[in-house]
């Protein structure tokens, strides 16, 4: 029951059901995550876990190095300022639309409108992704964020981070990675041939 209101999107869940999730779970989900809403999960305890690989144990003690240093912390003092930036070229677009009959203008406020829509797009890639949020402490509203992005850009941030947070979990996995299934466009990967259907598209 629960599943449906994992805020990374159920795919990501289903596509790991069943196997070790370890270094999965670690990218995406803070220790606040881990120490007060993880447990409330656990069934049991797996009592024959395999050592990790040197490439693993590596991976590991770069996070841990990232998270001392400080680089997983957002500032909420930096989307305000984004904010501040992307309706300002929003702004500045609607501007030279309705301001004036000049060919050139409304060329530069179509342009304008194309860098507000992609620079926002990048905003609600972090509301989709949590990335907004990664500790408790920073207090931004990433549900308002991902609603405002919605609104502006016309694509819904909770459809499009149901299969995008699989692609980050399994990056360019040939039959997993929902984001290069782009059949019947073109095809990554010879394999992609077999059929016009991935596993979630």
């Amino acid at each position: 029951k629960w599943i449906i209101h994992h805020p990374g999107g159920q795919q990501t869940m289903l596509r790991f059901a069943g196997m070790d999730a370890t270094d999965e779970i670690r990218s995406f989900h803070g220790d606040w995550v881990l120490e007060t809403k993880v447990p409330h999960f656990v069934i049991g305890t797996v009592s024959d876990v395999p050592e990790a690989s040197e490439l693993v144990k590596d991976f590991r003690n770069l996070g841990e190095e990232f998270e001392k240093l400080g680089y997983f912390h957002c500032s909420q003092s930096f989307y305000m300022k984004k904010l501040a930036s992307v309706f300002l070229i929003f702004a500045c677009s609607l501007g030279l639309l309705f301001g004036t009959d000049s060919l050139v203008a409304h060329v530069a406020s179509a342009a304008l409108m194309g860098i507000f829509w992609q620079q926002f797009a990048f905003v609600g890639h972090d509301a989709g992704h949590m990335s907004a949020v990664t500790h408790a402490r920073d207090n931004i509203d990433v549900t308002k964020l991902g609603a405002l992005v919605t609104f502006f850009n016309g694509i819904s941030v909770a459809w499009w981070k149901a299969t995008h947070n699989v692609h980050h979990s399994v990056p360019n996995t040939v039959d997993c990675d929902p984001d290069i299934a782009h059949l019947p466009v073109f095809a990554v990967n010879k394999k992609m041939f077999e059929s016009l259907f991935n596993k979630y598209h």
